[in-house]
């Protein structure tokens, strides 16, 4: 089951569970990826590092709850995903932010790479399951700003550097407690 290459738009059906090396790579043609599945399903998709089609095309498309399309700029990770999987955000030049949830434990490799426009993460659970969650991947390489849940339930952005983890070359974050 291959997907049509060559035309300017392409719709992807719900129903697909991966998507290959190679299946776009370098297929300049294609200008609008029309997704007919849900952001949740979208997350469980599993991509190769290359083959995610949001790094070369000019718009990605979901259904709204009026069988409207729309691009997703702000995006609300339902409290139903548990991981997000490599290269699942890869290069989408159209996402603003992202909130995720408490119940998510794993944001598998360049989930958020090359996310050109992403301005800010919220986060719902806590520091510990923040740093535990970004050990692979962490959206704040590309992310201007996150925001955590305080004690009365408000988004705040913290302020005071209190704890930092390290990998190679990568800062993977920064937050107080």
């Amino acid at each position: 089951n291959r997907l049509i290459l060559g035309c300017q738009n392409t719709i992807i059906p719900d129903t697909v569970t991966k998507i290959s090396e190679k299946i776009y790579v370098n297929d300049k043609l294609i200008k609008n990826i029309y997704y007919k599945g849900s952001i949740e399903q979208w997350v469980n998709i599993t991509f190769s590092y290359s083959s995610n089609p949001m790094s070369y095309v000019e718009n990605f498309y979901l259904l709204d709850e009026n069988n409207e399309w729309y691009i997703p700029t702000d995006i609300v990770i339902s409290s139903n995903v548990t991981e997000i999987k490599s290269s699942v955000f890869y290069g989408n030049k159209n996402l603003k932010s992202i909130v995720l949830p408490n119940t998510l434990t794993k944001i598998n490799s360049n989930a958020f790479s090359n996310c050109s426009n992403l301005e800010n993460v919220y986060y719902q659970g806590t520091t510990d399951q923040w740093f535990e969650m970004v050990k692979n991947s962490n959206p704040m390489n590309y992310a201007k700003h996150l925001y955590l849940l305080d004690e009365n339930n408000q988004w705040v952005e913290p302020t005071t550097l209190t704890s930092i983890t390290l990998m190679p070359k990568f800062i993977i974050a920064a937050t107080n407690e």
